[in-house]
């Protein structure tokens, strides 16, 4: 396969992936729950372990 195709493809496969992940809804299915009380959550919250990346 030549560049010229082989780009061609990758320029088509880029744009119909753009296409679908701009285009897809938004589909969440997240339970919401009620009563929260905020103020449980609030203040000083410490690391216990940490996993450092490279």
């Amino acid at each position: 396969m030549d560049k010229k195709k082989s780009l061609l493809i990758l320029a088509a496969t880029a744009a119909v992936t753009f296409a679908y992940n701009a285009l897809k809804p938004v589909k969440s299915k997240v339970k919401v729950i009620e009563p929260f009380d905020i103020d449980r959550y609030l203040g000083k919250w410490y690391e216990i372990a940490r996993l450092d990346f490279k």
